[in-house]
């Protein structure tokens, strides 16, 4: 008897240290409390109980899942700490989507990665979004309910272990977005990993960086749209060419040490690469250099830029390339660059206009006309052009002209002499951002009307001016496409593939942070710039060469450098994606119908006179 009452003496001191021991972490306790909670409901009122019992279970249930959700979910590594390979996004907005997109996109070679994201939005409502819109390719995304400006929001979602945080812009009105991201910044800037913001103002850029320190890389979304549009309206099918540039699915910029290229000048390192083409260089120092001088030798501990399509695709080779060489110098005459346009239409009032104008005023020349056509008035215009820190009387390469009037009113623009234009810009006008179909249809009766003004205005052979025009709305971009007239009449830029192209960049930052130096060169006002020229500059008509003799044409003859090609058809239309960075560089083909993409300097780079370039070799030696 004895030997029993121990026993069961001995199996209950068990079960109450093994229950001690279970009800002191944090899914005991839950589990406890669920079991009594529910022993207590069903004790004391059945009936209730058995009526209503998803109330209290419910309930339950729900706060369970806040407090082990976030813990559950988080992958963890074999020591049990938090993986350091996960992007965290902080904030939702209209570039969100895209940027989930590209990240899954990014890490679909590695097997998939973790995006968690901190938002206002319900976590079920989110998680229902992004997995109807989005294909994950192996990333899991994790969606949290929180405020970003509260450190404890923060730490939930592992800050402070993530490989690179990134600040999306959360409301329309720049100024408060900026106010709020600044805020934020101040919580992160004890942190390692680098961050990524999306500023509104361009104003508040440099700001930015002064409170972020190193570990900050902002980018400029409305200064990079406007650039966009700018640079879409001087160059035909550059905004294709930044479609197949920016982003993960197809060619990205990439970097890596080759000591086997030590010692070669850079004009001459296309040779050395059969898979790849370099672009830049990342000195020891850190500093990004975009398409630096012919003869600039790599040195010892810089990393090479380039445009590939995987990182693993690429490797340099111990001899260069043997271009065959042709006579073309002596019969080949060099080209100039088209000429900028001097008389500019702009139609409608973007709210970065400002910017616009700014982009014109360092890529123009002197004396270049710009006309204004919009239904507000001159004074509210020009009150607004203060507000947002713009004097007209700055513009030095500009003569900006108002008219007053609708664009798409006949009886307003009998003025206009459309057909002395140069260039035409039709952007989505404020007062109708709110309503994409009506300000499309808006868009395209201006076109049309442009059009007919111009024909009917043109005295000798008609000669289509450019134009640009912006839409919104998905359906009105299918129906272009759909409608060859329409189609024909202007180069059509789609606001959501603008929306799009800054979803990839910041995306690509986020990977890699010195992409974004790279970004600024390019998109700058004083570096380099990617054109698209016709290949009659590079190769007589009836002549076969091939893609390295090009690349060696470009190099020698203007110091540009070949990225890739536009197939042409005998209208004038793409029938061919852009390739860039082709695979097959060897076999001879005819230029006639094609167009090539090139790396050159924009026309305000700095560049040396014969006798600075003399001093200089002086100095080095």
């Amino acid at each position: 008897m004895k030997t029993i009452l121990d026993s069961i003496w001995t199996w209950t001191g068990l079960f109450s240290y093994r229950f001690d021991e279970l009800i002191s972490t944090r899914r005991g306790q839950i589990a406890a409390l669920i079991l009594v909670g529910g022993a207590i409901i069903v004790g004391v009122s059945p009936v209730v109980v058995f009526s209503n019992h998803t109330t209290f279970f419910g309930s339950l249930y729900e706060t369970a899942v806040d407090i082990l959700d976030p813990k559950i979910e988080m992958p963890r590594s074999d020591k049990g700490d938090t993986m350091t390979f996960l992007w965290v996004m902080l904030g939702w907005g209209d570039k969100s989507m895209g940027f989930i997109r590209e990240l899954c996109l990014a890490n679909e070679s590695e097997g998939g990665g973790v995006v968690v994201i901190l938002s206002h939005r319900p976590k079920d409502e989110l998680d229902m979004e992004i997995r109807t819109m989005v294909l994950l390719r192996g990333t899991k995304v994790i969606c949290c309910t929180g405020n970003p400006l509260f450190a404890a929001d923060l730490l939930k979602v592992s800050v402070h272990r993530a490989r690179s945080i990134t600040i999306m812009s959360t409301h329309p009105e720049t100024s408060m977005s900026d106010d709020a991201l600044v805020r934020v910044l101040l919580t992160l800037k004890s942190l390692v990993s680098h961050i990524v913001a999306d500023v509104g103002q361009l104003d508040n850029k440099q700001f930015m960086r002064m409170i972020g320190g190193d570990i900050l890389e902002a980018l400029v979304s409305r200064h990079i749209v406007g650039r966009l549009v700018v640079l879409c309206s001087r160059s035909p099918h550059l905004g294709r060419v930044y479609n197949a540039l920016l982003g993960f699915g197809g060619h990205e910029f990439y970097l890596n040490e080759w000591p086997e290229c030590v010692g070669v000048p850079f004009g001459d390192l296309y040779t050395h690469f059969d898979s790849a083409i370099p672009i830049g260089l990342r000195t020891k120092s850190g500093h990004v250099l975009v398409k630096p001088r012919h003869s600039r030798l790599v040195e010892r501990g810089d990393a090479i830029i380039v445009l590939a399509e995987d990182n693993d695709s690429y490797t340099a080779l111990l001899h260069p390339v043997q271009i065959p060489w042709s006579d073309y110098h002596r019969s080949f005459q060099k080209q100039p660059l088209p000429p900028p346009p001097r008389r500019i239409l702009l139609c409608g009032w973007r709210r970065d206009l400002h910017t616009i104008l700014h982009l014109l005023q360092h890529l123009s020349q002197p004396g270049t006309v710009v006309d204004l056509v919009n239904p507000t008035d001159i004074d509210e215009r020009l009150d607004t052009f203060r507000a947002d820190g713009l004097d007209l009387d700055s513009l030095t390469n500009l003569n900006v002209a108002h008219i007053v009037g609708n664009s798409a009113s006949k009886r307003q623009l009998t003025n206009v002499h459309v057909a002395s234009y140069d260039c035409i810009m039709v952007v989505t006008d404020k007062d109708h951002e709110g309503e994409p179909m009506g300000s499309d249809s808006h868009i395209l009766k201006s076109v049309m009307l442009l059009r007919s003004l111009e024909l009917k205005q043109s005295r000798r052979v008609f000669h289509q001016v450019p134009c640009v025009a912006e839409v919104l709305d998905t359906r009105t971009q299918k129906t272009i496409a759909h409608n060859p007239l329409i189609d024909g009449t202007a180069e059509w830029i789609k606001s959501n593939d603008l929306v799009c192209y800054v979803s990839r960049m910041l995306a690509m930052i986020s990977e890699n942070r010195f992409v974004n130096a790279i970004f600024d060169d390019v998109l700058g006002d004083h570096g380099s710039t990617f054109d698209v020229l016709p290949a009659s500059r590079y190769a007589e008509s009836g002549e076969k060469i091939n893609f390295w003799q090009l690349a060696q044409r470009a190099s020698v003859q203007y110091d540009e450098i070949v990225c890739g090609y536009v197939y042409m058809t005998k209208a004038g239309h793409d029938v061919a994606p852009v390739v860039l960075n082709p695979r097959d560089k060897v076999t001879p083909r005819y230029w006639d119908n094609f167009c090539v993409v090139v790396l050159r300097d924009s026309a305000q780079r700095t560049t040396f006179t014969e006798k600075e370039a003399l001093r200089w070799k002086i100095h080095v030696v």
